[in-house]
This record gives C-alpha cells, structure tokens and sequence, in this order.
C-alpha cells in the first residue's frame, strides 16, 4: 500500500468540489480523507453511498419488483434523496487532479461518514502495467 502526503482535488462536472489528502492507494483502489466546500453535497453522497448498500441488502431479500420499488422508495425518502441524486456517483462525472500529474477521471467513487472518499483508481492500474 502506498501513502501519498500530496493534496489532490477532485472534480464533480468539472468543478472543484473537495480536497483530498492522507491518500492511500492499493491497486486498483484509491482511499483518503475528504474536505468538502459544501458539506450538504458531502453528506448527500454519503446517503448515495449507503443507497449502494441497500440496493445488496434488497437484492439479498429475494422479493417481488413491486416490494423492492416500495423498499426503495422507503429509503429514498428516508435519506432524503431524489432520483436525481443516485446518478451522482455516475462514472464520467468525477476527475481528481494533483498539481503534478494533469487530471484523470476516478471511478466508483463511495463516500464515508467518517470523512473518507474511496475511488477505483483505474489510473493506477494502467500504470502498474505499462
């Protein structure tokens, strides 16, 4: 596992929406502690991260369409999340950038109460392989 004490910055549809530092990173995963200027954004990616969740545990329940759409919606409401806000974490919307490597797009990016951002780094796989 690698530790880098450098800050990155990471990008939501182009704009600057956190920094990251304290970033570890163990191929193809990337982790690091979180600062983000809107913490209403933070923690409505945080509900999203824990949708993720959710959608496995339903999954596991082995129910009908019609009871998973009423669970979803349950929690939904429950997290205060729109349909809208479950494509947040779509992949093509988020980019990190440090001041020495230009900017590359992260994938799956899951985010932590604990003021933790986890990403699959798929830059650094490529890189591991070149």
């Amino acid at each position: 596992m690698n530790l880098h004490e450098q800050c990155y910055y990471v990008k939501l549809d182009g704009k600057t929406v956190a920094t990251v530092s304290h970033v570890r990173s163990e191929t193809p995963w990337m982790s690091g502690k979180v600062a983000f200027v809107d913490s209403a954004l933070f923690d409505k990616l945080i509900a999203v991260t824990a949708m993720a969740g959710f959608d496995l545990d339903v999954d596991a329940l082995d129910v009908d369409e019609t009871e998973e759409e009423r669970l979803w919606a349950v929690k939904i409401h429950e997290l205060a999340l729109t349909w809208d806000d479950l494509k947040l974490p779509y992949n093509g919307r988020w980019t990190m950038s440090d001041n020495d490597h230009g900017e590359y797009p992260i994938y799956s990016p899951l985010f932590h109460a604990s003021g933790w951002i986890g990403v699959n780094d798929r830059r650094s796989l490529y890189s591991t392989y070149r």
